[in-house]
């Protein structure tokens, strides 16, 4: 990712996306990576519970899929918790 080279980028928690054509108007990620120059959210990570299959349960499939939708160029991912 030779685009990222040299870019500095800011680690926050518990961030809020607005979510217009979602399902709610608003989601969260978990753990957020944000471009410090531009603020535009670059990666993330929802954690939650994951079914038997290790894929996430039906309302966390909802909540990527928003926020997915609100951040078409961020990497969004799932993390099953352990418990």
């Amino acid at each position: 990712m030779d685009r990222d080279i040299g870019r500095q980028i800011d680690i926050d928690v518990e961030v809020a996306v607005r979510t217009p054509a979602g399902r709610r108007p608003r989601r969260f990620i978990d753990v957020a990576a944000t471009d410090a120059m531009t603020g535009e959210i670059i990666e993330g990570v929802v954690v939650g519970v994951a079914n038997t299959q290790g894929d996430p349960v039906t309302w966390r499939r909802r909540q990527l899929e928003d926020i997915r939708g609100a951040l078409p160029h961020a990497i969004i991912t799932f993390k099953a918790q352990v418990s």
